[in-house]
C-alpha cells in the first residue's frame, strides 16, 4: 500500500508514507500549513472562533484559497472550552483586573459553560464573572445550578458555588440569607470539588464581602 501505520507504548499512531505524495496533495498540504499558522498566530489575540472567522472573512489581503481554508478550520475547531476557562480564571483572580476584562471573562465563562453543560467549576465561575459584572441575580442562579451539579456528582456542596451565591445575595440585600449560606460553606470539610488555590481565592472575597 501507499500508507504504513504504526504504533507505540504511548498509543499514538502514526502514518507514513512510502511514495512521495502528488503535486496535487502537497499543494492541500502546504495550504493547511499556511492556515493554521495564520490561525494559530491570530488566536492570540482573538480567543473566539466566531471573531476569528470574522475576522478572516474581512481580511481582503489573505489569499482567497487560504482564508477560505483558515475560515473551514477555525469553523470546525470551534471555541476550546479549556483555554477559555484558564484565561477567565486568571482575569477574576486579578482583583484588580477593569471592567473591560471582567467583561471579557464573563464572555469567555460563558461561552465554555454552553459548551461544558455539566461542569461545576464552570458554572461557579460564571457565577462569579456575573457577581463581579455586577450581574447579581443571573449570579446566584449560576451558583445555584454549580451546587445542583455537585451534588448529582460527588454528593455534596460546592463550598465554592455556596460562597459566591452568599456574595451575591448580600450585594442584593438579603444579609441573613447571605450570612446562613457563607456560613453553610465555610462548615463544609475538605473535599476534592473545587480546586484550592480557586476556592482559597473565592473565600477572600467573601470575607472581605460579608462583614
Amino acid at each position: 500500500g501507499r500508507t504504513l501505520a504504526s504504533s507505540g507504548s504511548n498509543w499514538v499512531i502514526r502514518l507514513w508514507e512510502t511514495v512521495g505524495p502528488s503535486k496535487e496533495v502537497s499543494r492541500k498540504r502546504r495550504l493547511v500549513n499556511s492556515a493554521r499558522r495564520i490561525l494559530d498566530e491570530r488566536a492570540k489575540t482573538t480567543p473566539f472562533a466566531s471573531d476569528l472567522v470574522a475576522s478572516l472573512r474581512q481580511d481582503a489581503a489573505l489569499e482567497s484559497a487560504v482564508r477560505d481554508t483558515a475560515i473551514q478550520i477555525a469553523e470546525t475547531r470551534g471555541d476550546d472550552p479549556n483555554a477559555l476557562l484558564a484565561s477567565c480564571q486568571a482575569i477574576l483572580r486579578n482583583l484588580d483586573a477593569d471592567q473591560n476584562s471582567l467583561q471579557l471573562a464573563l464572555r469567555q465563562i460563558e461561552t465554555a459553560a454552553a459548551i461544558l453543560t455539566d461542569d461545576v467549576m464552570i458554572y461557579w465561575m460564571l457565577g462569579l464573572a456575573r457577581l463581579r459584572n455586577g450581574k447579581l441575580a443571573e449570579a446566584v442562579d449560576a451558583s445555584d445550578r454549580s451546587n445542583q451539579l455537585a451534588q448529582e456528582q460527588f454528593k455534596n456542596d460546592s463550598a465554592a458555588a455556596l460562597l459566591v451565591k452568599a456574595m451575591a445575595h448580600f450585594r442584593l440585600g438579603a444579609t441573613e440569607q447571605a450570612r446562613s449560606t457563607y456560613t453553610q460553606a465555610q462548615a463544609l470539610p475538605p473535599s476534592n470539588i473545587d480546586p484550592p488555590a480557586d476556592l482559597k481565592l473565592v473565600a477572600q472575597l467573601a470575607e472581605q464581602v460579608i462583614r
